[in-house]
This record gives C-alpha cells, sequence and structure tokens, in this order.
C-alpha cells in the first residue's frame, strides 16, 4: 500500500519536472528534443494514470 503510493508520488514528481522540461525545451524549438519529451511525457502520463487506478483499487480492498 504505501509502496504503490510511493511510486505514485515518484511518477508524480516526474511528471512535475517532465512538464517543466518540455516548457524550457519548446524556447529553442530542438524538434528531436520536443518529441522525446513528448513521448517521455505521455509514458509518465500512461504509468501515472496505471498506478493511480493501483492505489485506488488498493484503497477499496482496505
Amino acid at each position: 500500500m504505501e509502496k504503490t503510493i510511493s511510486v505514485f508520488l515518484a511518477f508524480l514528481i516526474g511528471f512535475v519536472f517532465t512538464m517543466l522540461k518540455v516548457g524550457s525545451d519548446l524556447d529553442f524549438l530542438e524538434l528531436p528534443v520536443i518529441i522525446l519529451n513528448i513521448i517521455g511525457l505521455i509514458v509518465m502520463v500512461i504509468f501515472g494514470i496505471i498506478s493511480l487506478i493501483r492505489a485506488i483499487q488498493l484503497l477499496r480492498n482496505n
């Protein structure tokens, strides 16, 4: 239970840093970097949603 919450927080922090990175990279408009960041962002969102669903399921079970 606590492990799932810490994993979710880790993904949330990673997501925030990725958002900041995308925002700063848009100034330079380096297309490959932006594409890689968007892919990273999508992966973060997917993992964030999965870990959120797992956390909700575990909370319901308890």
